[in-house]
């Protein structure tokens, strides 16, 4: 943790400003790319005769990912890796062969997200923020993304991105020190296909909206702005 802490004191605004507005330009001019016939579409689970996509029963994983959370006042950034994908082999996601020693460096798969807060609500020990903003998934086929360097998150090419609603609640357990439950909505409204290996893969886009899940803890470096690093892990799941 100690790592994280010294460099979130380098993170400046306008920094995640500018990475905030990096993904959404990426989004915007990004188009969903057809399917070619040899790519294995994610997120659904077979085809009718008429070759529609059927997408994968609710309550399934679409992904699942470890991140960090970067609050500076009303601004959050999200930057982490998937370690799960429906539909693509779990050591296809790492250069690291070892299931037990993965981090970010070897992901293939890196997420970031930016969300601006709306509305704060505080009640004892319990504050619920609420905000919107944008996600993106990025492919690196060697990896080499570090918590160290936000921006290294980024850094691959764009395979999946769209909006995002989040519901953020921290339960404080100790001075400076807290525990979090997010819960959110994902659309992905672009998408590209991406091969690892001789097999390509393509994040399918439109309905349904992903529900989003995540747990971790936070720590308080500055009361004031506010200033918190959370860590957290979760998923996200079809809700139809």
């Amino acid at each position: 943790m100690t790592r994280n802490l010294i460099s979130s004191s380098r993170v400046t605004a306008s920094g995640m400003l500018r990475r905030r507005d990096l993904l959404v330009q990426s989004i915007a001019v990004a188009s969903a790319a057809p399917l070619a016939a040899a790519t294995m579409r994610l997120n659904a689970v077979a085809q009718d005769e008429n070759g529609s996509e059927a997408a994968a029963p609710a309550g399934r994983n679409n992904f699942e990912f470890i991140a960090t959370v970067h609050q500076l006042g009303f601004e959050f950034e999200f930057y982490g890796y998937l370690t799960r994908v429906d539909g693509i082999e779990p050591a296809l996601l790492f250069t690291n062969n070892d299931p037990t020693n993965r981090g970010p460096g070897d992901a293939r798969l890196t997420l970031y997200g930016a969300v601006t807060a709306s509305s704060r609500s505080i009640i004892e020990q319990v504050f619920n923020v609420n905000g919107e903003g944008v996600f993106g998934v990025h492919y690196a086929e060697s990896g080499g993304s570090s918590f160290d360097d936000p921006e290294s998150f980024q850094a691959g090419t764009l395979v999946a991105g769209g909006p995002a609603q989040i519901q953020s609640v921290v339960t404080v357990i100790a001075p400076q020190t807290g525990l979090t439950n997010g819960y959110g909505d994902l659309l992905l409204e672009t998408s590209e296909a991406f091969n690892i290996g001789d097999v390509s893969f393509q994040f399918r886009t439109g309905a349904p909206l992903s529900r989003l899940n995540y747990t971790g803890q936070g720590t308080l470096l500055d009361p004031e702005l506010p200033e918190s690093m959370i860590y957290v892990a979760g998923n996200a799941s079809n809700v139809n």
